[in-house]
């Protein structure tokens, strides 16, 4: 295996439960790394969560997520995602795995996929063109039951790393729950690679807003967040009960 080779195997990108990486042969290895894309072209973050305030003029990895919180998730954990991404780099083989607690894992859809196909708790994917798109189905354990009628749900980190340099990721969240049953306690974030990272409030910033490159939205029933950075993000909101 050349060096080439053997450093684009070690391509991994993750997010929301999940971590992906990539197998190129050497003359996929080799047009990646002549490629003029984002990845090459920006200073190299080394792991510092940053905000862009600007986007990428190359579309970056974009991550969507819709989870759906229901009476029955607040008993026991379980919620449903649906998660589909866009802007994939074209390769010729891809791995999602998802490390997460997860059942009924299924491949809703793809456009410019080869083929497409799960095994066990992972999406295996083969000729990957460019901007390619790819959605899932599973149900997530991850809505935490802390006492006292409050509940946490938890998401990250979510990142896209190649070597020791993070890049772009455009991620977007839509949570829908219960308003009957709960109400927005407060979001926050954190930096992703460190668990004693401390939490920030998105809640001090604007309500439709929190500063370049994070945008959160509010309404009954419903959160929405959208957000262009570098680095790692961990996303967490605290409900409780009416």
């Amino acid at each position: 295996m050349n060096t080439i080779t053997r450093y684009i195997s070690g391509l991994c990108l993750s997010w929301l439960l999940t971590g992906m990486c990539f197998g190129a042969t050497s003359q996929e290895a080799e047009a990646w790394f002549e490629d003029d894309g984002d990845m090459k072209s920006l200073l190299v973050n080394e792991g510092q969560l940053t905000f862009l305030a600007k986007q990428p003029e190359k579309p970056p990895l974009h991550s969507m997520n819709i989870i759906t919180i229901d009476k029955k998730s607040m008993q026991s954990g379980w919620v449903d995602l649906q998660q589909c991404y866009e802007n994939l780099d074209a390769i010729a083989k891809v791995e999602i795995t998802y490390s997460k607690v997860m059942r009924n894992l299924s491949v809703i859809s793809h456009q410019g996929v080869g083929a497409a196909h799960v095994q066990g708790q992972s999406v295996q994917l083969r000729n990957v063109a460019h901007h390619a798109t790819l959605c899932i189905h599973a149900q997530v354990h991850v809505l935490r039951n802390r006492g006292g009628g409050r509940y946490e749900l938890e998401q990250g980190p979510y990142h896209r790393r190649f070597l020791d340099g993070f890049y772009p990721f455009h991620l977007s969240m839509r949570i829908v729950y219960p308003k009957q049953e709960l109400i927005v306690d407060d979001v926050l974030m954190k930096q992703g690679l460190r668990d004693s990272a401390p939490w920030s409030s998105l809640e001090k910033g604007p309500k439709e807003g929190v500063g370049p490159g994070m945008r959160l939205a509010r309404a009954d029933g419903e959160l929405a967040m959208d957000s262009f950075f570098e680095g790692a993000l961990v996303v967490g909101v605290r409900f409780k009960a009416r």
